[in-house]
């Protein structure tokens, strides 16, 4: 009965160890489903504030045809976020559009430049800092 007994003790001692393995990988797999989904809300998060950037930047557009000497600041709450919106003058003949799109603790910045006189959009872009 002794040997039994030992092989009984090796094979608990075996599940054991099994056990263990299976709750580490089990675990892991859960530690990086959630880092997966936390990356992936990161990136939604951050599409979204681009588009809130983008739309900010055409009321601020749609500002400037209206009034055609607009400078100043205003921002509106979109979908799941807010953007904000500054018109400044660049120079005698140019004015610039910064806005900025926010959701949560992200977000996205674009900067247009305008031609006064015509409205004619120079460039819009993209910027990680605005002025």
């Amino acid at each position: 009965m002794h040997v039994s007994a030992q092989k009984g003790f090796a094979m608990l001692i075996a599940v054991l160890a099994l056990a263990t393995v299976g709750v580490a990988i089990s675990t892991t797999l859960l530690l990086l489903s959630i880092s997966a989904a936390q990356a992936s809300l990161a990136v939604q998060e951050s599409a979204e504030a681009k588009t809130l950037a983008n739309s900010c930047a055409e009321l601020a557009l749609q500002k400037l045809v209206a009034t055609r000497t607009y400078i100043g600041t205003s921002g509106t709450t979109l979908m799941q976020g807010t953007c904000a919106y500054t018109i400044s003058q660049l120079n005698l003949s140019d004015d610039t559009i910064s806005a900025t799109g926010t959701v949560n603790q992200t977000f996205r910045k674009v900067q247009v430049v305008v031609a006064t006189s015509s409205l004619t959009i120079i460039t819009w872009q993209e910027v990680g800092d605005l002025p």
